[in-house]
């Protein structure tokens, strides 16, 4: 899950208020989205939280993701598609954002401690170098879980000429392949 916390332009706390209700006020039908028993514990740990069910239901989906590593859904016999999702979580300071991201970052963390090998899945923070060895380290599978999204776009562009670096989230998006032409000296 990512979070961007500054709004493209400065809006009224009212205006904004109303906005969010609306928002709010948009129901997943949870019934198709997820079996009884995971809505059930989004419902719960929403009222513990105090956010909105999409702050917990749209990681959560993420996550899962993640946990499929390297799947693929092959929708026809010539062509698959690599089972990757993004989210993104947007709310003002104050609306509890990064506990939801730190609840999966903990989740994730137990499960890893449990299946896994010692490597660092999740990414947090760091540069288009480091996802790139991070990736490469964990087979293609990383659950990038940052605080801050426009704090990780930048970070996605340190030791770049302007925004070269911004064509390489075509190919993460994608899952395709890429690489990068490193200086050493």
């Amino acid at each position: 899950g990512t979070i961007m916390s500054k709004p493209l332009k400065e809006i009224s706390d009212d205006v904004y208020r109303r906005a969010l209700e609306k928002c709010w006020a948009v129901k997943l039908d949870t019934q198709k989205t997820f079996p009884t028993l995971i809505d059930e514990w989004i419902t719960v740990e929403k009222k513990k939280l105090g956010v909105p069910y999409s702050y917990l239901a749209y990681p959560l989906l993420t996550s899962i993701s993640y946990c499929l590593g390297v799947s693929r859904v092959k929708l026809a016999e010539s062509y698959q598609e690599p089972v990757i999702l993004y989210s993104l979580v947007s709310g003002r300071s104050g609306t509890n954002k990064s506990s939801c991201v730190s609840l999966f970052r903990n989740i994730i963390n137990k499960i890893e401690t449990n299946e896994r090998d010692d490597k660092q899945h999740i990414f947090d923070s760091g540069t288009i170098e480091g996802l790139m060895t991070t990736l490469h380290e964990n087979n293609g599978s990383v659950l990038c879980a940052v605080d801050e999204f426009s704090t990780f776009l930048d970070a996605m562009d340190k030791n770049s000429n302007g925004n070269v670096e911004r064509s390489r989230y075509l190919s993460l998006w994608s899952g395709s392949s890429w690489s990068k032409k490193t200086k050493h000296g």
